[in-house]
């Protein structure tokens, strides 16, 4: 459970609504939590080998700058060797908010998450209620 505080975008009209955006306030207890699950999933999914190693989101001592690092020395290397390279870059907004939950839940037994984790999880992300203050 977490109480939502809307935040209007500087300049924008704010008869509409997205042109608002949103924090959510979560009780301290809740943040330590999510913090432990967070460094426990690091854990597990680097000891199983879960994320290929040219990812960088969503992982310890990685960044938006590696990946960038890494794009660089792609198409260093295909300009070096005549190749075409292309890429295709996504921002997906709202994609948490508006991820089918149980779908994540799924992927995570997949990857072999199991036990007191993924009951943690599974009731963590299916049925959240957030409280909007306005």
């Amino acid at each position: 459970y977490g109480e939502a505080v809307m935040l209007p975008k500087p300049g924008k009209d704010l008869s509409k609504i997205e042109n608002y955006r949103y924090i959510t306030l979560l009780p301290v207890l809740g943040k330590v939590m999510e913090r432990m699950v967070k460094k426990r999933l690091e854990a597990v999914t680097q000891q199983k080998k879960i994320l290929k190693d040219i990812q960088c989101g969503f992982r310890k001592n990685r960044s938006a700058e590696d990946s960038l690092m890494c794009l660089k020395q792609e198409a260093s290397y295909a300009l070096q060797n005549g190749w075409i390279l292309a890429a295709i870059l996504i921002d997906i907004e709202g994609a948490f908010d508006n991820m089918l939950h149980r779908k994540m839940v799924g992927g995570l037994v997949t990857a072999g998450i199991k036990g007191q984790m993924l009951a943690f999880l599974n009731d963590y992300l299916i049925g959240r209620k957030v409280k909007v203050r306005v």
